[in-house]
């Protein structure tokens, strides 16, 4: 009996350990294990039961993943392990299952009979624990990537690139952007540039900006990452050494001359490796050569500086100008007197700046002063010259004969014309001496009234000189039309008007007539012209009109011809 309530109280505790696994089994627990990325190591735990094993009963695990049940002392854990390499949703189920020992009951019908028969008695059973839906999403593994700036002088080939690369079994795609600004939004897509590396425009100095979008695309899925702004910095070339390629033609100066730099040619190294040939664009100091002997002549070239030796020779003094440092002490003359230099000074500026008094070897011209006024005296000395001014006043002399020293500016005249002495000089001759005189004279005639040689006279006090000059004809000039007197006045004397006048009224007169003559023909010819414009409109509007009255109009002068 004892036997019997033990046996059946250890049957109640099994089955009473084994409802709530029970319980768990009949239901179908969904869990969702989230996402992961593609390549990471998975150590997941999916569900604890208090014993069994997890094994996969249904779907697809994710590549390189497997479940692992590990015992926690008493209970069961169950893990999803492992590192997929493929990108995707996967759902699959799980069976947690037991192996248990369940007792075996009695056969005997009586209680009196077969007692304690099969008492303590079990057999083994597998029974599910659990069943689990799992579902885990597994991305793309986001790419990694190394970028930086770059450096390049201006025309160099240049690149710039992206080391990237991706956890999983994901395939990587590139696109460039450039931007005005270092940012890496909103920049402008380069197509066709999807390479891992970018040739750059170097042509323009100064910052440009890229970034690149890196695309990992697996199993239909994709996971894109932006790099940062890549600065590529355009840069001119620094100078790093300058050098004298070929020395100017000239080496050889004499002091005082001006550098000559024909031929000079500069080596310029740049940083980037460049060597250029420069015959332009540098300075050189001095430019003026001064010190004799050996001068060493410095070439600048973008604050760059290199040096040559040129040989100068002494300059041999010579005179470059004179001056006047004090004037004669006699500045007043008489017309015809002779020039007085008693107290002039003189000093010679030479090529080398020095001044030296002139004592002699100088001369002064004119030397007579035979014009009245204001005369310019002038002194020259080694083939340079200055001057000064004295005042000549007239004195009392006596012409005894003039001449033409200088023709007139004009020699062709017409008819009409008047005679004009501009441009012509009289050569005075007096008892003091012959003087220029290029005003006070007279001429006669003034006008040409005629063709052909006339003779002109000059005089000048009470001598003359003539002139002759052909005089070609001149254009016929009409009379003016002589208007009669008022009564109660006198009649002008036509004799008494200025020709020039007259000659003025006949070509007014002309020019009247002609302008009458043709508005005239002005007025005449559109008459004509709108005569003609209206018989033709009407020919063509009133045609009809036009011949049925031409022939009333015939009709009736033949009748009264008849009659």
């Amino acid at each position: 009996m004892n036997k019997r309530l033990i046996s059946i109280l250890l049957t109640l505790l099994l089955l009473m350990a084994l409802l709530p696994a029970a319980a768990f089994a009949e239901g179908n627990i969904v869990v969702n294990l989230g996402s992961v990325r593609a390549g990471s190591s998975l150590d997941l735990q999916m569900a604890t039961t208090d014993s069994g094993t997890a094994s996969l009963s249904g779907g697809s695990l994710p590549d390189n993943c497997s479940i692992v049940t590990e015992d926690r002392g008493g209970s069961a854990a169950h893990y999803l392990r492992g590192t997929p390499g493929l990108a995707g949703n996967y759902e699959f189920t799980l069976a947690v299952t037991d192996t248990v020992e369940v007792p075996v009951e009695g056969g005997g019908e009586g209680e009196g009979e077969g007692e304690g028969e099969g008492e303590g008695e079990t057999r083994t059973e597998t029974i599910t624990v659990a069943t689990l839906t799992c579902s885990i999403s597994v991305l793309p593994a986001i790419p990694h990537y190394t970028v930086q700036d770059l450096e390049c002088f201006v025309g160099e080939e240049a690149k710039i690139r992206v080391q990237a690369g991706t956890d999983d079994s994901g395939t990587l795609s590139y696109q460039w952007y450039s931007n005005t600004i270092k940012d890496n939004v909103d920049g402008e897509k380069l197509e066709g540039k999807t390479e891992g590396e970018l040739a750059v425009n170097t042509e323009f100095v100064g910052p440009a900006y890229f970034y690149c979008v890196i695309t990992n695309s697996n199993n239909g899925l994709s996971e894109t990452v932006t790099t940062p702004v890549v600065t590529v910095n355009v840069v001119e070339p620094s100078i790093t050494s300058l050098a004298i390629s070929a020395l100017p033609t000239k080496l050889e100066y004499t002091e005082g001359e001006e550098l000559d730099t024909s031929g000079l040619t500069l080596s310029v190294h740049y940083s980037n490796g460049m060597v250029v040939s420069e015959n332009e664009g540098f300075t050189v100091s001095p430019t003026k050569l001064t010190e004799v002997g050996t001068q060493t002549i410095t070439v600048t070239y973008q604050n760059n500086t290199v040096t040559f030796p040129v040989i100068v020779k002494e300059e041999k003094e010579v005179t470059e100008a004179i001056a006047v440092t004090a004037l004669p002490a006699k500045r007043e003359y008489r017309q015809g007197e002779r020039l007085d230099t008693t107290g002039l000074a003189l000093e010679a500026i030479t090529n080398k700046g020095r001044r030296v008094p002139i004592t002699s070897g100088y001369t002064c011209s004119p030397e007579v002063l035979s014009l009245t006024g204001i005369q310019t005296v002038t002194v020259s000395y080694e083939g340079k010259s200055t001057s000064f001014t004295v005042t000549v006043q007239g004195g009392n002399k006596t012409v005894q004969k003039i001449s033409i020293d200088k023709m007139p500016s004009k020699l062709d005249y017409q008819v009409g014309d008047s005679f004009d002495s501009s441009g012509m000089v009289i050569r005075v001759t007096t008892d003091q001496g012959d003087e220029l005189v290029r005003s006070g004279f007279t001429c006669s005639p003034s006008r040409f009234t005629r063709e052909g040689v006339q003779t002109v006279t000059i005089s000048y006090g009470s001598q003359s000189c003539t002139l002759e000059l052909t005089v070609a004809p001149g254009e016929a000039k009409p009379e003016p039309t002589k208007s009669p007197s008022q009564k109660g006045e006198e009649e002008t004397d036509p004799s008494a008007e200025d020709p020039d006048s007259r000659d003025e009224t006949r070509r007014e007169d002309s020019r009247s007539r002609r302008a009458t003559s043709t508005m005239l023909m002005v007025i005449i010819f559109t008459a004509l012209v709108a005569l003609v414009a209206l018989l033709a409109y009407l020919y063509v509007t009133k045609k009809d009109e036009l011949i049925a009255l031409w022939q009333q109009l015939l009709s009736r002068f033949g009748k009264g011809g008849r009659q």
